[in-house]
């Protein structure tokens, strides 16, 4: 479990009851795990904009945004992607959708948007100390 506001196993439990109230529930449902992924991690930023045709950049500035107004440092950040990662892989397993294949997608999934975030951390940061530059030479 989490430090966090909500539980993945209990978001998991949230987009299965609204799957069911939109009769989107039973055996036949595929829990794939890129977009069960981005369910996760939508619930956990409070966005409804984390979906497979989101582009990776926006997700990032997304996820980076929402870690800034925590606040979470970076490797708390970093830290909760890779728990949501896991949670999303044993969901899979347990529904019965994860493959070697989907795994490995996921896991590249993961170190794309992480690299992206730091790179978004880095920009941050290479900003606040050209603004402190100026500041410093006023």
């Amino acid at each position: 479990m989490n430090e966090y506001s909500t539980s993945p196993l209990e978001i998991t439990a949230r987009i299965d009851a609204a799957l069911a109230d939109a009769g989107l529930d039973g055996p036949l449902i595929e829990r794939e795990p890129l977009p069960l992924f981005y369910s996760l991690l939508a619930e956990t930023i409070g966005s409804t904009r984390v979906r497979e045709d989101t582009p990776q950049a926006i997700i990032a500035d997304q996820l980076w945004q929402w870690a800034a107004r925590q606040p979470l440092r970076p490797d708390e950040m970093q830290a909760l992607v890779r728990e949501l990662v896991g949670d999303t892989i044993e969901l899979a397993e347990v529904h019965g959708t994860l493959t070697d294949i989907k795994r490995h997608e996921l896991l590249t999934y993961q170190t794309q948007l992480l690299h992206k975030v730091e790179r978004l951390q880095q920009g941050h940061q290479h900003h606040e100390a050209l603004q402190a530059g100026l500041r410093a030479k006023r």
